[in-house]
C-alpha cells in the first residue's frame, strides 16, 4: 500500500487530528551507516483466508466434556463465578468438537474468560453472540468460533487481508487483544443489530453497512467487521467508510497516523503522541525503541518491501526488534538497527517522552 505517514502540520494538544501528510520522508539519521537491509518478509502470493482455519481436534478434546476436566483445567473451571461458568458451558456447546474447543480451553487456562470490562466478562460477551440477535447476514455461531480463536491466538487470527489499506485498523484490533474483555465486548456490541459501541465522551464506534459481506480481501467475517468499524471511526472526518471499496467518502484510502494515534488513545485509555524519526530526533527515538521491553507494543510506520506500511512493534529482545505484521497475520524479528533504519515514526504513550529532549517539529499530538 502507498501511504504517507508524516503530518503536514504539527498538531498542538487539543486540536483535531487528521491533517494531510507530507509525502516525502526526511533523510535517515546520519549516525546510521549500515546499508539498507534487504526485504524478504512478505510472500509473493498471499493465500486468502476466508474464515479462521480450524485446528484438528485432538482425540482427547473430541471426547471431552467440561465435567471430565482434570487438574489445572478443572481448578480453573471450578474457580469461575457462576454466571461465567454457565456462559462457558454454553460456549462449549456452541463451538462443538472442532478446534475451537482447544481455543476455548486455552482461554480457560489463561484465566481470560472471567476478565471483565464494564462489569461484563469475556465469557458473557461471547455468549451474547448467540443468545442475542446479530446484524443481518452475521452468523452468531461462526462469529463465536472466530472470536474465541482471535482471543486465544491474536497474532494468528488478526489478518489485514489482500489488497486492502487496513493495516492501521488491523493493528488497532491486534492491540485491543491485550484487553480481551474490552475486545470481546466490542465484538458483541458492534455485531448486534444497532451496530454501535459507545465510549466515554460520546465517542461512538459504528459498524458500517455491508461490513459483514464477502470481499476480495480473503479476511474472515470477524476481521472485516472489526476493521471496517475501526476505519469508520478513526477516519470519520473524511466521511463514511465504504467496506466494499475500502475508501472514505472523500476518496481517501487508509488511516492517517494522527487518526491511528487518536483511536489508540481512546481504546487504550492512555494519551498518545506521534514521534517522527529523523536526523534531529534519532538519538532519543532510538533510545526509547531499544528500551522497549518484550510485550510492550506500539504502532510504527516503516518502509517495508518498497511500500509505506504500519506494523506493531512488540519490543527489543537481545538486539532483535520483534513485530506483528497484519499483512501476513504473523510475527517476526530482525536486528534492531535494521528495523530502526526502516522506521519513519512511532505512536508512543505520551509518558515515553516526558522529560525527553525532542525537537518540537518532530512531535505530533492527536
Amino acid at each position: 500500500m502507498t501511504l504517507s505517514f508524516i503530518p503536514k502540520n504539527r498538531k498542538p494538544p487539543g486540536t483535531t487530528p487528521g491533517g494531510s501528510w507530507i509525502p516525502k520522508a526526511k533523510p535517515q539519521p546520519e549516525s546510521v551507516n549500515h546499508p539498507a537491509p534487504r526485504d524478504g518478509f512478505i510472500p509473493t502470493t498471499l493465500k486468502p483466508v476466508t474464515e479462521a482455519p480450524k485446528a484438528e481436534p485432538s482425540r482427547e478434546t473430541a471426547q471431552l466434556s467440561l465435567d471430565s476436566l482434570r487438574g489445572a483445567r478443572k481448578a480453573a473451571l471450578d474457580s469461575l463465578p457462576p454466571a461465567v461458568a454457565e456462559a462457558v458451558r454454553h460456549l462449549w456447546d456452541v463451538v462443538g468438537v472442532d478446534g475451537s474447543r482447544e481455543h476455548l480451553l486455552k482461554l480457560l487456562e489463561t484465566d481470560t474468560l472471567a476478565q471483565q470490562d464494564q462489569g461484563q466478562s469475556v465469557a458473557e460477551s461471547l455468549r451474547k453472540l448467540t443468545d442475542k440477535p446479530r446484524g443481518d447476514g452475521i452468523d452468531g455461531e461462526s462469529l463465536t468460533r472466530q472470536s474465541i480463536a482471535l482471543l486465544a491466538e491474536p497474532s494468528q487470527f488478526t489478518h489485514q487481508g489482500v489488497n486492502t489499506y487496513t493495516c492501521g485498523a488491523a493493528n488497532l484490533q491486534y492491540e485491543m487483544s491485550e484487553k480481551p474483555a474490552l475486545l470481546a465486548r466490542f465484538i458483541e456490541d458492534v455485531s448486534d443489530q444497532d451496530r454501535r459501541m459507545e465510549f466515554p465522551g460520546e465517542q461512538v464506534f459504528i459498524r458500517p453497512e455491508n461490513a459483514e459481506l464477502e470481499d476480495a480481501s480473503g479476511r474472515s467475517s470477524l476481521n472485516r467487521i472489526l476493521q471496517s468499524t475501526l476505519m469508520n471511526f478513526a477516519g470519520s472526518q473524511r466521511g463514511p467508510y465504504d467496506p466494499a471499496t475500502d475508501t472514505f467518502a472523500n476518496g481517501g484510502h487508509g488511516l492517517k497516523i494522527l487518526e491511528v494515534a487518536r483511536t489508540a488513545a481512546l481504546l487504550d485509555g492512555t494519551p498518545k503522541v506521534v514521534v517522527h524519526h529523523n536526523s534531529d530526533s534519532h538519538q532519543e527515538f532510538q533510545r526509547i525503541m531499544k528500551a522497549a521491553q518484550p510485550g510492550e507494543t506500539f504502532q510504527v510506520g516503516v518502509s517495508w518491501n518498497g511500500q509505506d506500511h504500519l506494523l506493531v512493534y512488540t519490543g527489543n529482545h537481545e538486539g532483535q526488534a520483534h513485530y506483528f505484521n497484519a499483512q501476513d497475520a504473523g510475527t517476526g524479528h530482525m536486528p534492531i538497527d535494521d528495523f530502526l533504519f526502516k522506521t519513519q515514526f512511532a505512536v508512543f504513550p505520551r509518558s515515553k517522552i516526558e522529560g525527553v529532549k525532542l525537537p518540537e517539529d518532530s512531535v505530533y499530538y492527536p
